[in-house]
């Protein structure tokens, strides 16, 4: 008895092109709106430091702020706590709703009944281009 062979076929671009375009474009915006979610996590932190650097030059600069109580320059400092805290707060609400974006595509993708199986392995795996934390290891190493 003989056993059946499978041969794999290329999939064809034909109707299904336009899903395959579509999974990638939402891909990169996944993407992009994770990276945002990082600049604004990261802007945060700079200019919470201005702050700070701001409220120390007032401490130094004004004589009532360096022999009184300084009020200035602790609301300035307090401020930069809370616009890191704010921040960082929305900041992981964009994080999420990236990563909530992702798992909607793969879901998508993976239910899709016009996309081959070879397709759903591609459109799963990330992109060539997109930054995974291996190749980030790989990169810094």
């Amino acid at each position: 008895m003989s056993s059946t062979r499978v041969i794999p076929f290329a999939p064809e671009a034909g109707d299904n092109a336009a899903a395959v375009q579509r999974h990638r474009v939402a891909w990169r915006q996944a993407a992009r709106r994770a990276k945002v979610s990082d600049s604004v996590k990261y802007g945060s932190i700079f200019i919470a430091g201005v702050i700070f650097v701001v409220a120390l030059l007032i401490n130094q600069a004004s004589r009532s702020e360096r022999f009184g109580f300084p009020v200035i320059s602790a609301s300035l400092v307090a401020g930069a706590a809370v616009v890191v805290f704010a921040t960082h707060l929305w900041s992981m609400i964009l994080h999420v709703r990236a990563r909530r974006l992702k798992i909607a595509m793969e879901a998508a993708v993976n239910s899709s009944p016009s996309l081959s199986t070879p397709q759903r392995a591609e459109l799963m795996s990330p992109p060539p281009d997109a930054v995974t934390p291996a190749s980030g290891r790989k990169r810094a190493a």
